[in-house]
């Protein structure tokens, strides 16, 4: 009951949100939910009847590794955000046959550098 009143108070947001940007009942898409809540049963069903749009929940695709642990939807933003920062991020040039130990820990610390600001 307490978690129902949140998902609707959550959606509630949303629909003001989208009716201050002129959008709602205008996404051709529909949304998509991803992060925790995401997992909660009929989250889906629930968000179509209260903005009036296609939903579903996301889901990770073209990630390999350890996809059986982050194909969970709470996991999709972090990832998205990963996968856009890798992107962005200038390519390290390739400098002969270097120690690549020290370019790969340069790329992450480059890579956290951009949460600590």
């Amino acid at each position: 009951m307490i978690a129902e009143s949140r998902v609707e108070e959550l959606f509630e947001y949303v629909q003001k949100e989208l009716a201050r940007i002129h959008r709602a009942h205008k996404l051709p898409g529909g949304v998509v939910i991803v992060g925790g809540a995401a997992n909660l049963p009929g989250i889906a069903d629930f968000a179509k009847e209260r903005l009036q749009l296609a939903a579903r929940v996301g889901k990770l695709h073209a990630v390999t590794g350890l996809i059986d642990t982050v194909a969970d939807p709470s996991y999709a933003t972090a990832v998205g955000l990963m996968m856009l920062d890798m992107l962005l991020t200038p390519a390290v040039p390739q400098q002969g046959t270097g120690n690549t130990g020290a370019r790969a820990l340069k790329i992450v610390d480059d890579f956290l550098g951009r949460f600590k600001r």
